[in-house]
């Protein structure tokens, strides 16, 4: 059974036998991008998390959320400001063996 859906390497040997000028063009588009999602930013969104919601790393934690967040800023890594109260409502957290 063949794929039609081309394997990581070939895409990987396209985009290095690209002409370099079309490399940069499509990294200008991410960035270009990045920009507009900057341009995107947030006033009071008001978020409640409720009874259902659950922290869970299996193994080590395990536990209810409750509680309100607001967020506001631009919507950037490092931009966007987040306050609010978090309650961890029961559950387990174990510590895992180091040894």
């Amino acid at each position: 059974m063949t794929s039609s859906m081309p394997r990581a390497a070939d895409r990987h040997q396209r985009v290095c036998n690209q002409d370099p000028t079309q490399r940069h063009r499509r990294a200008g588009q991410g960035e270009a991008q990045a920009g507009a999602a900057a341009a995107v930013g947030l006033r009071g969104l008001r978020i409640s998390l409720g009874p259902e919601l659950r922290a869970v790393y299996p193994v080590v934690l395990n536990m209810g959320l409750a509680g309100d967040v607001e967020l506001s800023g631009a919507a950037a890594p490092g931009r966007l400001r987040v306050a609010g109260t978090l309650h961890l409502d029961g559950g387990e957290a174990r510590a895992p063996h180091l040894c």
